[in-house]
């Protein structure tokens, strides 16, 4: 029997779990610093805090402080960063970043570290082991 209503939209079947991950790539001008399926990520841009979660449009953005990770195991992961630029396409994420990382205090009386200390920490900064 034809459907009575051909104009109305029909209900389409959700898709199994594949659609419930998004791919991750993360690097700076060095090396991949996180790559993996995750739940979603949350950054900043000009506009304040957003998510991009699976199925998300294409997108594209200036993205700035930090970049928090929501894992498939339902960790979180903040990765602090400079600035970088963000590209969502056919549901795989792409950032491309300058690494922030904040060295530990020295104790009082101790010169401050000189940039190309700080760049050799930027340099060997290493992303957290994939299970």
């Amino acid at each position: 029997m034809a459907d009575p209503n051909p104009s109305q939209p029909t209900s389409l079947p959700l898709r199994a779990s594949s659609t419930s991950l998004i791919h991750l790539t993360i690097r700076n001008r060095k090396k991949m610093v996180f790559e993996d399926e995750v739940k979603a990520m949350t950054s900043l841009n000009e506009k304040g805090i957003f998510d991009i979660l699976p199925q998300h449009e294409n997108f594209i953005s200036i993205i700035k402080e930090y970049i928090t990770i929501h894992k498939k195991d339902g960790q979180k992961e903040t990765i602090n960063i400079g600035n970088g630029v963000l590209k969502v396409k056919n549901s795989q994420i792409s950032c491309y970043v300058d690494l922030l990382v904040t060295p530990p205090k020295p104790p009082a009386g101790t010169p401050t570290p000189t940039p190309s200390v700080q760049n050799a920490a930027i340099n060997n900064y290493k992303a957290p082991l994939q299970k």
